[in-house]
């Protein structure tokens, strides 16, 4: 080609592209000079997760729920961008009641509370483990020796129907105390019958960590651990209606995994110490209460979850119970039409 016809064919080249508009960034409007360039977003990536507030109630606060405090302390829940509305309740049935008529959407609750509700027409389920063994001290007054010495005295416990008190009649059977040889009053939740027994209203009455420790240091004798002599029984679980869960899956599973990653951080020896000052904080103790209820639950009894599992074995033993004291029908309901581990599965895959 001839030079001059070179050049002009170059400048109509340059003219063009002068003319061509720039494409904006995505998203409209211009990008101020300066500003990197939005990142790429990798061909098929799921978008994130919409964030969401899940009620859920505990009853009472004590060591049982400690993997709930770790998530929130370590924004496990952060991280699967969800929120926790925590309610307390004083009573396993209160909590209980409070999930059937949808005030809560997951309730950490008494497994048999959970059962019972089932039989009666609530569509409930446990989804995962809380406390996998039973960790309730009996602490009696400083004036009793033995399980004999409470025979013709009160006990308090936190309900009539309660776990605890099932496990209590039959711990005190095996020892020798059968039910009708003491009494036994409604007290409410770990703190209201811990006052009870200090105030003589009651002669003993089961604790759970640390509570138990406390009142020992205060002279409260320990005269036994239901774990040591039930050690199978999963005293409670998350429990969720299944018709919520269903709606909501991809939110019980963001929970679940939180939940289970919450367990498994606690089983982690490196993690003791700022485990302890959680719990120390958290319920508002001394840290070498919070030690001392670590050793028991994680070192010594395995007692939580290692990754959000229920006890299986656990559940049996509460439908055995139920069924002994006339609360379930004999024979036993299979154990799927109150337990459903597939949502944990589901969530430990995803």
């Amino acid at each position: 080609m001839h030079r001059s016809g070179l050049y002009g064919f170059l400048a109509v080249l340059w003219l063009i592209a002068a003319c061509r508009p720039e494409t904006p960034p995505a998203g409209g409007g211009e990008r101020p000079p300066g500003a990197a360039a939005p990142a790429a977003t990798a061909p098929g990536a799921a978008p994130p997760a919409a964030p969401v507030t899940l009620r859920y109630g505990q009853v009472t606060l004590t060591a049982m729920f400690w993997p709930i405090y770790v998530a929130e302390a370590k924004g496990f829940f952060q991280d699967e961008r969800l929120t926790l509305d925590v309610t307390v309740f004083r009573l396993s049935s209160d909590a209980t009641r409070a999930l059937s008529g949808d005030s809560i959407d997951i309730a950490g609750t008494a497994t048999d509370s959970g059962i019972l509700a089932a039989e009666q027409g609530a569509d409930m389920v446990a989804v995962a483990g809380i406390l996998n063994k039973p960790m309730y001290s009996l602490i009696v007054r400083p004036d009793i020796r033995s399980v004999a010495d409470l025979r013709g005295k009160t006990l308090g416990v936190s309900d009539l129907k309660d776990g605890s008190t099932i496990l209590l009649q039959r711990v005190l059977q095996r020892e020798g105390l059968p039910p009708g040889e003491y009494d036994m009053v409604q007290a409410g939740g770990t703190p209201d019958r811990y006052a009870a027994l200090k105030s003589g209203a009651t002669a003993g009455t089961m604790l759970t960590q640390p509570n138990d420790f406390q009142a020992v240091a205060e002279g409260y004798p320990s005269l036994l651990l239901v774990a040591d002599i039930i050690p199978d029984y999963q005293f409670t679980a998350n429990v969720v209606r299944r018709s919520w869960a269903q709606r909501n899956a991809d939110a019980l599973a963001r929970f679940l995994r939180a939940y289970a990653r919450a367990c498994q951080w606690l089983y982690e020896p490196a993690n003791k110490p700022e485990a302890i000052r959680i719990l120390a904080e958290k319920l508002n103790t001394s840290e070498e209460l919070a030690q001392k209820t670590y050793e028991l639950y994680i070192e010594h009894s395995q007692a939580l979850p290692r990754a959000g599992e229920l006890n299986l074995a656990g559940v049996q033993t509460v439908m055995d119970i139920m069924a002994e004291m006339g609360n379930l029908p004999r024979p036993v309901p299979p154990l799927e039409r109150y337990v459903d581990t597939g949502y944990l599965e589901r969530a430990r895959r995803s």
